[in-house]
């Protein structure tokens, strides 16, 4: 019965659209970069105490912060700004961000004159960019905290990254920033980095935390090109496979109103086939099996009821035949008559 009933919660519509969502698939780690910026991580804009920030940028190999401050929130705004990071950095080859408003039509054409690769996280899965969203917190906490803004990311990129050992600072410039605290001339000279030592450490770390990650996830097979699927938005929405992009477990599909959209592998469900039965058939059969649940429930309450009867009787008949021994009649002594005992 158990089977029948979550049988007929898959077909039906209702159901299907409120379920949740599906069990997490193994973690697919971004490619660790062979050089510092040579890809970086860049999150949405935000608007912070009246001000425009472009979030933060982050680079994958360094952990290099940096938290823009924009004058506006279009694309030009944003490609100034990027501009002003490269020329002191270099071009990266890669950048992962958020789609707005890196997708729009001059932020492609910048990064296609400029040799970038843009590469954008799915709508609703901000895991995919996993490294900006995690600096997310800390920047706010700069933010929201700091006095001097430029002053705490001084610190920030001279203090030691825990699994290299080395600082954001002497990891992308190959030495160690002079701050506001003491230091001698000597720790601050530039000091030649082993890339691959550097790499292999990170790898290490990323191993781990992947089979943590992978201990409750579980692969699913892959769609192809006209499936019909369901799209997790705010819920379970129907929609049908266009094409398999580039990147890994991305598909292209067009929802019901013809509308094209990125979709992740992690944000959907294959549809289940629906009974051609009529609703009210389905209905009246659910009906019946709850009948005969609630009988077989009154039967077990009314079998409960009679026993405990039973008991209460034996009880009463063994206190009867258990009887009493007599007792002495207890008098007053008489010394006690004159007076009002309590």
């Amino acid at each position: 019965m158990a089977q029948d009933i979550e049988n007929e919660i898959r077909k039906c519509k209702i159901c299907e659209k409120f379920q949740r969502r599906n069990i997490k698939e193994p973690m697919k780690p971004h490619k660790i970069p062979g050089l510092p910026f040579e890809k970086i991580a860049i999150t949405d804009i935000l608007q912070f105490g009246g001000k425009f920030y472009l979030m933060n940028l982050k680079e994958f190999l360094t952990k290099w912060l940096d938290i823009l401050m924009l004058k506006g929130k279009t694309s030009d705004d944003v490609i100034d700004e990027f501009k002003r990071i490269f020329d002191r950095h270099g071009i990266p080859k890669e950048i992962v961000s958020d789609n707005m408003p890196f997708n729009s039509v001059k932020c492609r054409t910048f990064a296609e004159k400029w040799d970038i690769k843009i590469t954008t996280s799915s709508p609703h899965y901000p895991k995919s960019n996993g490294l900006a969203e995690k600096a997310v917190g800390i920047a706010k906490n700069f933010l929201r905290k700091s006095n001097d803004l430029q002053l705490t990311l001084l610190e920030y990129r001279n203090t030691p990254i825990t699994e290299l050992g080395l600082s954001p600072a002497q990891v992308l410039m190959s030495r160690s920033l002079r701050t506001k605290i003491p230091v001698c001339d000597r720790k601050l000279k530039p000091k030649k980095n082993n890339n691959n030592q550097i790499r292999q450490k990170i790898q290490e770390k990323r191993k781990r935390e992947k089979d943590y990650y992978d201990r409750n996830a579980k692969s699913r097979a892959e769609f192809k090109r006209e499936d019909v699927v369901l799209r997790k938005e705010k819920e379970w929405v129907p929609a049908k496979i266009e094409e398999k992009l580039d990147y890994p477990r991305s598909y292209l599909v067009k929802d019901e109103e013809g509308i094209d959209k990125k979709l992740d592998e992690a944000g959907k469900k294959g549809e289940e086939q629906v009974d051609d039965r009529d609703q009210e058939e389905v209905n009246k059969e659910i009906a019946n099996q709850r009948q005969e649940i609630e009988i077989e429930n009154r039967g077990e309450r009314e079998k409960r009821e009679v026993n405990k009867e039973i008991a209460n009787q034996r009880q009463e008949i063994e206190i009867e035949n258990r009887g009493e021994r007599e007792k002495r009649e207890r008098k007053l002594p008489s010394r006690f008559k004159d007076y009002k005992l309590y």
